[in-house]
C-alpha cells in the first residue's frame, strides 16, 4: 500500500505538468481561433471601408469634373453667343461694317474672359482695291488696343485655321495657337458672315469671319483649381482627340492626338478616350499607366457648347489607405467599438511568435498555471 502511495505521489508533478500543457494548448487554440475570427471581421470591415472610400471618391471626382465642364461651358457660351450675334447682324445688314469694330471693342469691355475680337474679310471682299482687311481689338497690358491684323501676317494661309476652316466649313473652334498680336496661347471661335447671293453657287457666299479668342491660361486656371490629389491632373481635348490643355504643354504645342499617343505607348485606354470624346461621352475608366504602372481613374465628360472633352486623372495611391489614418484611439488608448482599423501585419506576427515562445517555456517546471513564466503571453492577448 505504501509503495502505491509513493508512486501516486511521484506522478502528481508530471500529471500537473500535463494538465498545464493541455490548458495552455487550449488557451492558445482559443487565442488562435479568436485571432482568426477577429482578423476575418476586420478584413471584412476594411474591405467594406475600402469600397465605400472608392465609391465616395469616384462620386466626388465625377462631380468635380462636371462642375469644371460647366465652368468652361459658361465661358465658351459667352464666346459663341456673342460671335454668332455679330455675324448674324452683319449678314442681315442690321450692323453696318463700319460700326462692327466699335462693337468688338465693347465686347472686350463687357467680357473680361475675352482676350481679343476680330473682323476678318476674304481677299478683296472688304474693298476691291485692297486684298486683305482685318481689324482686331486685343486686351494687352491692361488696355484694349486696336490692331490692323492684315499688316502683321497673311491670315488666309492654311496654318491660320481660325479663318480658312471657318470660311470653308462654318462655325468652329480652332486648335490652340500662338497669337502674334496678343503674345499668348489662344483658342479661337470663328463664325462666317455672309454677303449677297452667289448666282453660280445658288447661295450666299461667306464674306468673312467674326472671331473671338480666349486665353488657354483662362481655361487652365479652371482645370488647375480642381482638387485631384497630389499626383492627379486635368486635361482638355477637342472632339477630334487633340489636346487643348495638358500639364505637359508639348502635347498641346505639337497638337498630339489621343489616337496617336495610344499607338505610340500601346495604351488602349487612350483609344477609348478618343472614341468617347468623338461621341461626347462621359464616364470613368480604370487605368494602369504604361510608364509608371500606377493605377488611376480617368474621369471624362463633354463640354456641351464646344464638343470638347474634359479628362481628369486621379491616381488611386492618393486615396487614404493607412490604418493609422482611419483608427482613432480614445484617451485610454483603446479603440472605440465603432472605429475601423487595419491590423499591422508585422505586429500580429511578432505577437504570435512570442506566444509560441511562451508556450515552449510554459511546458517547463518553472511555469505556473497562468503562464507567469512569461507575462508577455498574457499581454499579447490584449493586442486584439
Amino acid at each position: 500500500m505504501g509503495k502505491m502511495i509513493e508512486e501516486s505521489t511521484a506522478k502528481q508533478p508530471e500529471m500537473r505538468r500535463e494538465a498545464r500543457k493541455r490548458i495552455i494548448f487550449a488557451l492558445l487554440l482559443l487565442v488562435a481561433a479568436t485571432s482568426l475570427v477577429a482578423s476575418a471581421v476586420l478584413l471584412a470591415r476594411y474591405l467594406t471601408y475600402k469600397r465605400g472610400v472608392m465609391e465616395s471618391a469616384q462620386s466626388r471626382l465625377t462631380s468635380l469634373t462636371v462642375q469644371a465642364t460647366r465652368a468652361i461651358d459658361r465661358v465658351a457660351r459667352e464666346v459663341t453667343d456673342n460671335a454668332n450675334s455679330i455675324a448674324d447682324r452683319l449678314s442681315s445688314g442690321e450692323l453696318v461694317h463700319k460700326a462692327a469694330p466699335i462693337r468688338l471693342r465693347e465686347l472686350l469691355e463687357h467680357h473680361p474672359h475675352f482676350l481679343s475680337a476680330a473682323l476678318s474679310y476674304k481677299p478683296y471682299a472688304f474693298d476691291p482695291g485692297r486684298r486683305l482687311y482685318s481689324v482686331l481689338h486685343v486686351r494687352k497690358n491692361g488696355r484694349i488696343e486696336r490692331i490692323q491684323l492684315d499688316t502683321l501676317y497673311d491670315y488666309t494661309k492654311p496654318e491660320y485655321d481660325w479663318f480658312g476652316s471657318s470660311i470653308d466649313s462654318g462655325p468652329r473652334w480652332s486648335q490652340p495657337f500662338y497669337g502674334e498680336a496678343s503674345s499668348s496661347l489662344l483658342v479661337a471661335y470663328s463664325v462666317p458672315f455672309y454677303g449677297g447671293m452667289d448666282e453660280a453657287a445658288g447661295q450666299r457666299s461667306a464674306r468673312g469671319v467674326v472671331t473671338i479668342t480666349i486665353s488657354m491660361e483662362e481655361i487652365g486656371r479652371i482645370i488647375e483649381s480642381l482638387d485631384l490629389g497630389p499626383t492627379g491632373f486635368g486635361a482638355l481635348v477637342s472632339q477630334e482627340g487633340a489636346y487643348l490643355y495638358h500639364p505637359d504643354t508639348e502635347l498641346v504645342v505639337l497638337r498630339k492626338k489621343l489616337r496617336q499617343i495610344s499607338q505610340e505607348q500601346n495604351d488602349r485606354d487612350r483609344l477609348i478616350l478618343a472614341e468617347q470624346a468623338s461621341k461626347r461621352g462621359s464616364g470613368v475608366l480604370d487605368h494602369r499607366s504604361v510608364s509608371t504602372g500606377l493605377e488611376s481613374w480617368l474621369i471624362y465628360a463633354p463640354i456641351p457648347s464646344t464638343g470638347w472633352s474634359m479628362q481628369n486623372t486621379f491616381v488611386k495611391d492618393d486615396l487614404p489607405w493607412g490604418y493609422r489614418s482611419v483608427a482613432t484611439p480614445t484617451h485610454t488608448g483603446h479603440y472605440r467599438p465603432g472605429d475601423l482599423f487595419v491590423l499591422d501585419g508585422r505586429a500580429f506576427v511578432r505577437g504570435m511568435q512570442r506566444q509560441t515562445d511562451a508556450f515552449m517555456g510554459c511546458v517547463g517546471d518553472d511555469c505556473d498555471l497562468l503562464c507567469g513564466g512569461d507575462r508577455r503571453l498574457v499581454e499579447d492577448f490584449t493586442f486584439l
